[in-house]
């Protein structure tokens, strides 16, 4: 279906910045290290992580600079809140696409492959696994299973109703835009459900894939309280 709308190369993702923000990740971010090192990232791809400090107090940068392999950018965001850090990390991008991780996740060794085959359009929702092995792990893994389908499924009939800033593309200058209208940051939340709803505003593309290479892995809260 997309090779029909987009027959040319050129509308092809062949460049993407990554914008990773994090607050306190030290006990979580190994697992996004160790899968970027292992990453295969095609000759024919440009790829930057930018790697926003959200004000932390423990020791995620030294772990950064300690163990990741690939090149990458650190940058320090100023204001307080995970929508300035990504607002940081987007005016600092390289590229035109841009694609927003959470600091706590993995993914696969080729999701790069994966990404490249995919056409360039305002947003793309990615997925998003949540995975664990206690009762409670993997009933909130069912949970979120249910509200990917509902993701997916309103994106697929053109009226997304959610996405996951998780795992989620855009065109930068489609985000600038998108800023001039958002009034939510005095929120702390919702840095996902408000670029959504202004995109849809706007009325730019938005589209969903939910391949399974392209997903990635987020480990379930392992008690009530986090949960």
């Amino acid at each position: 279906y997309f090779r029909k709308l987009y027959p040319s190369s050129d509308s092809r993702v062949n460049a993407v910045s990554i914008i990773i923000p994090f607050k306190n990740e030290a006990n979580r971010i190994k697992g996004l290290i160790k899968s970027i090192n292992q990453a295969d990232i095609p000759h024919t791809m440009n790829v930057e992580f930018l790697f926003v400090d959200d004000n932390s107090y423990d020791n995620t940068q030294e772990l950064i600079e300690t163990h990741l392999e690939k090149e990458y950018v650190l940058l320090v965001s100023n204001e307080k809140g995970k929508k300035e850090a990504i607002r940081k990390g987007v005016q600092s991008a390289s590229y035109e696409m841009l694609l927003s991780w959470d600091a706590d996740i993995s993914f696969d060794t080729n999701y790069f492959k994966e990404l490249a085959q995919f056409p360039k359009v305002d947003m793309t929702i990615l997925p998003v696994v949540m995975t664990g092995n206690s009762l409670l792990q993997r009933l909130g893994g069912v949970e979120f299973s249910w509200l990917q389908l509902f993701t997916f499924g309103s994106a697929s009939l053109g009226n997304a109703k959610m996405c996951n800033g998780a795992n989620l593309l855009y065109r930068k200058d489609k985000f600038l835009r998108a800023e001039e209208i958002r009034t939510d940051y005095g929120i702390k939340s919702g840095d996902d459900a408000f670029l959504l709803k202004a995109f849809q505003q706007l009325n730019l593309s938005i589209v969903g894939n939910s391949s399974r290479k392209l997903a990635v892995l987020v480990v379930s809260p392992d008690s009530y309280q986090a949960l």
